[in-house]
């Protein structure tokens, strides 16, 4: 609107750090900023919005940012309520949104909202990055074959960190997210009454690399086959996992650990999977541990960090770096310069690191869903009443 852009123009003049940042208080004034032209803006959403109107946001073709600052304190996650009418927002394929401490509240795509009914909350052709959000009771579920609950993402990239994903429900795959193509990353965040009347109750992915950090799946999530009730990966597509557990490793049907003669834990943990992180993921494609990367403080996973670097003058360093090491061979002295053999050592080491991971490194699983291990015992099963029958016609045969 004229007057908010009067006062954010106004505002930038007095703060330069501030050029980029704007304040909305209500839903004319978001949707504005967000339709504008204005590149790598930041919205201070300070009051709750509803889409009462059965609109949605308009669709993102730039870069973006809404951070939450409701409450007295301003410190409060501020609520975009879509009233189970519409989904809140399409990431176009050349826009970036990132959401900070709001709640995406009752996303619902209409059955033949554009692009699809898929993504009850979002649909991400571009980039979408979520830190502190909450997506609750968000559907997709408007026809037999809509997916991702929540999220939706088609060829894009979507972030989320210390999210928490609560009643979503898809029709198809991706209780919460589902991912056709594209790169999808979740740490940290926790999944609770997410349902999926297809395969993956809490994240769901076609030809798509799916990574799981120190998530959470409740009991409550639900789908199709328990064996990927957490996450499911198609046939050209991959899961990554971290820490690197599945369930059906560490537990039984009946939720106990799998203990082998000797009582003790056949995975050889001492008690069940890391820190109690582990997931329900199988499917046709890929699930493979993820690439390394320190967890939070606390988790007690990552390796003691290195330490600290020197305070002395970047002269001193300078100073070091050139100096030489005088080396004696043969009666003769000749000058060697330590970043020569520092470097050396440097990369020797990051050698022996590479091999000594890929020696290591967990081999890639392809695990298949319960419906072919279901077809494969019964195939199996099969074979062995045939067996039976002959052995039984050829004794009848000694009989006689």
């Amino acid at each position: 609107t004229p007057d908010a852009s009067a006062s954010a123009s106004a505002s930038a003049s007095a703060d330069p750090d501030a050029a980029a940042s704007v304040t909305a208080s209500d839903l004319a004034a978001l949707a504005g900023y967000v339709r504008d032209d204005v590149d790598d803006r930041v919205v201070i959403l300070t009051s709750h919005v509803s889409l009462d109107d059965g609109e949605s946001l308009p669709p993102v073709e730039k870069t973006i940012s809404i951070r939450g600052a409701c409450g007295s304190s301003n410190t409060d996650a501020c609520v975009i309520d879509a009233k189970s009418l519409t989904r809140h927002v399409v990431v176009g394929a050349v826009g970036s949104l990132t959401l900070e401490n709001v709640v995406l509240r009752n996303g619902a795509a209409a059955r033949f909202a554009p692009p699809s009914s898929d993504g009850g909350a979002v649909f991400v052709f571009g980039a979408f990055t979520a830190t502190r959000v909450a997506f609750e009771d968000c559907a997709a579920n408007k026809d037999g074959t809509s997916k991702g609950g929540c999220v939706a993402v088609a060829g894009g990239v979507a972030l989320f960190t210390e999210c928490a994903f609560t009643n979503a429900a898809s029709a198809d795959d991706g209780g919460a997210i589902h991912a056709s193509s594209g790169v999808v990353e979740v740490r940290r965040s926790a999944f609770k009454h997410c349902a999926a009347g297809g395969l993956g109750g809490g994240v769901a992915g076609d030809s798509a690399s799916i990574t799981l950090r120190y998530c959470t799946f409740d009991e409550t999530v639900t789908a199709r086959e328990e064996a990927s009730r957490d996450a499911y990966v198609g046939a050209r597509g991959a899961v990554y996992l971290e820490p690197f557990a599945i369930y059906s490793d560490y537990y039984g049907a009946d939720g106990a650990l799998l203990l082998d003669d000797a009582d003790a834990e056949i995975t050889g943990a001492d008690v069940g999977p890391p820190e109690g992180f582990s997931y329900r993921a199988e499917g046709a494609g890929l699930v493979a541990r993820a690439g390394f990367e320190p967890p939070p403080p606390g988790m007690g996973f990552a390796p003691p960090p290195p330490s600290a670097l020197s305070t002395q003058s970047d002269a001193q360093n300078a100073t070091d770096v050139d100096a030489s090491l005088a080396v004696v061979a043969n009666g003769r002295v000749s000058s060697v310069s330590t970043g020569f053999v520092a470097g050396g050592v440097a990369v020797a080491f990051a050698f022996l690191w590479m091999l000594g991971r890929f020696l290591s490194k967990e081999q890639h699983t392809h695990r298949p869903s319960e419906r072919t291990l279901k077809n494969m015992r019964a195939a199996d099963d099969a074979m062995l009443e045939a067996r039976r029958a002959d052995d039984e016609a050829e004794a009848l045969i000694e009989l006689r």
